[in-house]
């Protein structure tokens, strides 16, 4: 077997997963600054908003790496196509956060 079938082009370092784990935790914040408006506190509202902040941070925790696995293995095991899609999914999520936060405030 050669070294290339061997690797695991799909490797994500502790460095790469802590940057994941920034970026989604600063999604999470910046939707939880765009879904509190001032006028709505009640309970509904309040377990809503809470939801929100979770299922961004757990989106953008989890929906980069089977995408970009997907991507390498359609591109023949390819790294440079796993990083590509793993970092492109990872900073499409975290932009859209923004967009939703500048759309509210």
């Amino acid at each position: 077997m050669s070294k290339l079938s061997t690797t695991r082009f799909s490797r994500v370092g502790w460095l790469q997963w802590l940057a994941i784990i920034v970026m989604a935790a600063a999604g999470a914040i910046v939707t939880s600054i765009a879904a509190m408006p001032a006028s709505q506190t009640n309970a509904t509202t309040a377990a809503q908003n809470g939801g929100a902040i979770i299922g961004a941070f757990v989106f953008g925790m989890l929906l980069p790496y089977p995408l970009g696995w997907i991507a390498g293995r359609l591109a023949n095991r390819s790294r440079n196509m796993f990083l590509l899609v793993f970092w492109g999914v990872a900073a499409i999520l975290f932009l859209g956060a923004v967009a939703k936060l500048v759309r509210a405030g």
